[in-house]
């Protein structure tokens, strides 16, 4: 109803009256292709196809009666039907059209009978000239903006479809790797408790010897149920507070290394939580909210963690043991222990290191690594 009111109406070139009419009449025609087909469009591609077609018609109808109602074929009013074209072109859910094409081009060329020639001429340059080059003007910008509509569409579908693959890529890798994770903890676990029952049954007359592989029996089936937690902590939805994964680290420390004084700590931009295995340190629920790590990046956390501390431990003799989470910028690890250290020029490393650098330099990072001999061992891993 814009086109009723009078400056609108007479910057057109008509009256309020007419403004008033051509934008009733085409809304009555959308309301009846509306009532009729909304309904059988949805099941119907035929019922769809002629809803759209009166749609269109009605809009060029409308757009061209303008200048024809304004009686002067130069009239400002073709800028209508030309823009009209351009919407139509441009709208995303469509497809280039000859037959809107078509209709983008006759329905100016169709008005002109209806402008009347000056007094006494037999013919005008401008009523030819004006529905034609209306005519041209809504084509040409019909099919460009159309041609590049489609080709942005295609390239949208191609990134979308090179996006599901990469995802579904990753999906599978993750799934690769959360196998092999519960392999190491639940397959390790599982063969030590065999172990431990086969020495059982031979030393069964042995009631002392039976109580200690008993007792080792239970303590590798801790062990592994505290790594298979981790495990699961690590692939926990992306939102969940980093606070139970801390927590598992924690756990797990205070069961495989009970005589190391283990330190974990947390850093982020917004706050920085510290707390050792043997402490009750809250557990930095508040530091972790907002943070997101990919699960991939909570099963590094996770392993880093274990096999680090375990070489500690193990080979370094280690009485402390330091782990350092950095999310300030991005993630990165410190590791760092005062055990025995070693050559790294000397020494080959073992499947534990070559693990650890593998499974960073997947994800894209970097690894180093420093020690000497009585100096201990530091670590440093960086994705990002």
């Amino acid at each position: 109803m814009i086109l009723a009111l009078p400056p609108v109406a007479s910057g057109l070139g008509i009256s309020p009256v007419h403004g008033f009419g051509i934008a009733l009449g085409h809304f009555l025609t959308l309301l009846i292709a509306s009532g009729l087909f909304r309904e059988r469009a949805k099941t119907s591609p035929a019922a769809f196809y002629v809803a759209a077609s009166m749609n269109l018609i009605a809009g060029v109808a409308a757009s061209c009666a303008i200048p024809v109602l304004s009686g002067d074929p130069r009239s400002f009013g073709w800028a209508l039907p030309i823009v009209y074209a351009v919407v139509n072109a441009g709208l995303p859910e469509t497809r280039p059209s000859y037959g809107v094409l078509l209709v983008h081009t006759a329905g100016p060329i169709a008005t002109i009978p209806f402008f009347d020639l000056p007094e006494g001429a037999r013919w005008d340059a401008w009523q030819l000239g004006g529905p034609v080059l209306a005519a041209g003007v809504s084509a040409g910008l019909y099919h460009y903006v159309a041609m590049r509509t489609a080709e942005w569409r295609a390239l949208r579908t191609q990134h979308q479809r090179a996006l599901l693959k990469l995802r579904e890529q990753e999906e599978k890798l993750a799934r690769a790797r959360l196998a092999q994770d519960l392999h190491d903890s639940v397959g390790s676990t599982l063969s030590l408790l065999s172990l431990h029952a086969e020495l059982l049954e031979k030393n069964g007359g042995d009631a002392k010897r039976a109580a200690q592989l008993a007792q080792l029996a239970r303590e590798a089936a801790r062990a592994g149920l505290h790594d298979l937690r981790g495990v699961l902590d690590a692939i926990a939805p992306e939102d969940e507070p980093l606070s139970s994964l801390i927590d598992s680290l924690r756990e797990l420390a205070r069961v495989t290394a009970p005589g190391v004084d283990v330190e974990i700590e947390l850093r982020s931009k917004n706050e920085m939580d510290r707390g050792g295995s043997g402490s009750v340190a809250r557990a930095p629920r508040d530091a972790a909210i907002g943070l997101e790590l990919h699960v991939k990046e909570r099963l590094l956390i996770l392993r880093i963690f274990q096999e680090s501390l375990r070489n500690a431990v193990v080979h370094g003799g280690a009485k402390s043991f330091s782990f350092l989470i950095d999310l300030r910028n991005g993630l990165e690890l410190h590791v760092r222990d005062d055990g025995r250290g070693f050559d790294p020029e000397r020494i080959v490393p073992g499947r534990g290191l070559s693990g650890m650098r593998t499974r960073i330099e997947e994800l894209g990072g970097r690894f180093s690594l420093q020690s000497q001999p009585g100096q201990g061992t530091a670590l440093r891993a960086r994705l990002g």
